[in-house]
């Protein structure tokens, strides 16, 4: 299953539900922060806290609500628990279409909730004894975001919590589900359309 496959219609499908309204405002955001592993015991056994990359182009209308396409990237941070002279690493790469709510709640400071669905590909890389072997994987992904953010002028600058959740198996039949807790801050470029 290739990624686009998956995310091109489903993002397609919200810009356009939501993208014929007048009057929309056009953002981009660019997070960066950390991945903390909560669950399940597999994957908390296996990974320990990574740094995380997210970007996001969106759009709300008037009213707050909208839509945005998420790629984020995390280089998983595995746990020491492997053999001597046994390398292993390990990226995550997540594509998911949100639904997003944007909302003032005083001067200058805004609200944001998002719920996302989408692709969580992982790929794993071990080397041993001057042999590398890789293994990927993708997988349904969800998550729900909120964060606050407050009006710099030229920019807004926030901090963001969210649950990402994903489910995958390995080559060798391995069922796993992973959760974590993100905490990351960015930068939210803004601009009007249609006006």
């Amino acid at each position: 299953m290739r990624l686009l496959d998956v995310t091109l219609p489903v993002a397609v499908g919200l810009m356009s539900v939501m993208g014929g309204a007048a009057h929309a405002e056009t953002f981009g955001e660019v997070q960066a922060g950390i991945a903390n592993p909560i669950g399940n015991s597999d994957w908390t056994n296996l990974v320990s806290t990574s740094f995380k990359l997210a970007g996001r182009l969106g759009f709300t209308v008037p009213q707050g609500i909208g839509a945005a396409l998420q790629l984020d990237w995390t280089p998983i941070n595995i746990n020491g628990n492997t053999f001597p002279g046994v390398d292993v690493s390990a990226y995550r790469i997540r594509l998911l279409p949100n639904f997003v709510y944007h909302h003032p709640i005083a001067p200058k400071v805004s609200l944001s909730a998002r719920v996302g669905v989408g692709i969580d590909y992982v790929h794993e890389s071990v080397t041993a004894l001057n042999t590398t072997s890789t293994t990927s994987d993708t997988a349904f992904a969800f998550e729900l975001g909120g964060g606050l953010w407050y009006d710099l002028g030229s920019a807004e600058i926030g901090g963001e919590l969210a649950l990402p959740i994903s489910s995958h198996s390995d080559k060798n039949g391995a069922h796993y589900s992973s959760y974590d807790i993100d905490i990351l801050i960015g930068l939210r470029f803004t601009a009007d359309r249609g006006r």
